[in-house]
């Protein structure tokens, strides 16, 4: 099943996600995103507090929206969703992974289908797919939440995650950099990415609004650099080296 998170009043957005999921015969449902001035119910009946993470009201309205749908996932025992954002495009053969998912490999509850970055550090293992796709998993952090797929255990994994972890980031930075540092399932990435935000494939009309929240957070935060050593700046030059290697073979991509 897919869900499409948007805001009842953006009709152009709609209109837009309409369009491209008809275009490939799929079916999908809106979900209203929750509104800013719902932001403390949801805390409550969550029991996570945002009051002090440092997020936009939009980022905090994000989070909340797709905790929403996790939570209908973990209470409605759905087997698996496919979550977008509203402006989302979608890849060539996307109906061939989004008409059903029972595509998904056993074992494996957690996907990333966003193109969020050319180019993450992932495993060098690959598990195939039709249309010339595959699986890998994330290995470093690959950001954006217009995308994704979660299995009921994904879904109950990322809720039980969000209560027993202070908040303090963007939800994609939770969900993609945070939680494979320390969340209890493996992330995958699907190699060419299935989707992609607007402004990630240089088509602006859609640039997305929490980006722009994000811009104008960062205005007030004074950034600092560390003087390192020697021996840290060496040690930092080496593991650069070695990234730059080891990411040649780690192109994501979008078609």
């Amino acid at each position: 099943m897919n869900f499409v998170i948007s805001l009842a009043s953006a009709k152009e957005r709609r209109l837009h996600i309409i369009n491209e999921f008809e275009a490939q015969n799929i079916e999908f449902y809106f979900f209203d995103a929750i509104q800013p001035n719902q932001i403390p119910s949801m805390e409550e009946k969550y029991e996570v507090s945002l009051i002090n993470s440092g997020l936009t009201a939009g980022e905090k309205a994000c989070f909340f929206s797709h905790v929403e749908i996790w939570n209908m996932v973990a209470s409605k025992g759905m087997k698996h969703v496919a979550i977008f954002e509203d402006d989302v495009f979608l890849g060539n053969n996307a109906n061939s992974f989004l008409k059903s998912l029972d595509w998904i490999p056993p074992k494996i509850n957690i996907i990333k289908l966003e193109m969020f970055e050319e180019y993450v550090l992932m495993s060098l293992n690959k598990i195939p797919l039709e249309n010339n796709r595959l699986l890998r998993e994330l290995k470093e952090k690959h950001l954006g939440t217009a995308g994704y797929i979660l299995s009921l255990e994904g879904a109950r994994n990322y809720l039980k995650y969000i209560k027993d972890k202070n908040v303090e980031v963007p939800l994609d930075r939770l969900m993609f950099e945070n939680y494979l540092n320390d969340g209890d399932e493996l992330v995958y990435q699907m190699v060419p990415g299935l989707s992609a935000q607007a402004d990630r494939i240089g088509k602006s009309e859609l640039e997305s609004q929490l980006e722009i929240d994000r811009k104008e957070n960062q205005l007030g935060k004074e950034k600092r650099k560390q003087k390192l050593a020697f021996m840290q700046k060496l040690k930092r030059e080496i593991l650069r080296f070695l990234y730059q290697v080891r990411i040649k073979f780690c192109k994501i991509g979008f078609y």
